[in-house]
C-alpha cells in the first residue's frame, strides 16, 4: 500500500480490514482434549489429533464480526461475547460444548459504542427472583423454586447510564435471563470486580 522496493518489502501485514473491505468471517470451535498435567506442547499435538471432532458455533446474526470473550461457566458450558463490526451490539451466548447448540443470554445495545471489559463474574449459586425484594415479579411469574439445573446468576458491568455500574441477572435455561437489580449507581464508574 504505497511503498516502495522489493516484493519482500512491499507486504504490510494488517490485523484489521481497510476502510470498505469485508471483515475476515469469524469461527468458534471447541475441540475436547482429555488428560491431565498436560503441557501446552502437548495439548496443541492432542487438539491436532481430534481436530476432526471439533463442534462448531454460529456466531449470533446481529453480532457476528468481532469474538470479544470466551470462558467455561461452572456447569462445563462455554460463554462468549461477540460485538458487531461498529461496535454498538454486544452478544453474550451459552454455548453447549458437547452440541454446538447455543442461546443469547444477553444483548446489550448503545447508540454510540460499547466497551469491552472483564466483568463478567458467575456467582457461586443461582438467584431466584423471588430472592430480590426490589424485583418486579410480573416478568418472572411461574418461575419453579429452585430453579432448575444450568440456571446461574452473573454480574455484568454495563454503561447503559453513561457510568459503568454492575448489575445482577439470572440465566434460566429455555426460559431466558432476567436482570435482578443494579447493584451500583451514580456519578463514578465500576472499574473491575
Amino acid at each position: 500500500q504505497g511503498k516502495d522496493g522489493s516484493a519482500e518489502e512491499l507486504y504490510e501485514d494488517h490485523r484489521y480490514p481497510f476502510a470498505g473491505q469485508e471483515n475476515p468471517r469469524v469461527q468458534l470451535g471447541h475441540v475436547r482434549v482429555l488428560g491431565q498435567n498436560v503441557s501446552d506442547s502437548q495439548i496443541d499435538k492432542l487438539a491436532e489429533e481430534e481436530w476432526e471432532h471439533a463442534v462448531w458455533f454460529s456466531p449470533p446474526r446481529e453480532a457476528s464480526e468481532y469474538l470479544a470473550r470466551v470462558t467455561y461457566l461452572p456447569d462445563g458450558t462455554a460463554c462468549a461475547q461477540w460485538q458487531n463490526r461498529t461496535q454498538t451490539t454486544l452478544v453474550i451466548v451459552r454455548m453447549e460444548t458437547a452440541t454446538g447448540k447455543s442461546r443469547t443470554i444477553l444483548t446489550e445495545r448503545s447508540d454510540v459504542w460499547i466497551n469491552l471489559h472483564h466483568m463478567f463474574h458467575v456467582l457461586p449459586r443461582p438467584i431466584h427472583p423471588d430472592e430480590c425484594s426490589d424485583y418486579d415479579r410480573k416478568d418472572a411469574t411461574d418461575l419453579p423454586l429452585p430453579l432448575p439445573d444450568g440456571s446461574f446468576s452473573f454480574l455484568f458491568a454495563s454503561e447503559r447510564s453513561s457510568f459503568c455500574h454492575l448489575y445482577l441477572y439470572t440465566y434460566i435455561p429455555g426460559v431466558r435471563s432476567f436482570l435482578l437489580r443494579s447493584l451500583t449507581c451514580g456519578p463514578w464508574v465500576v472499574e473491575s470486580i
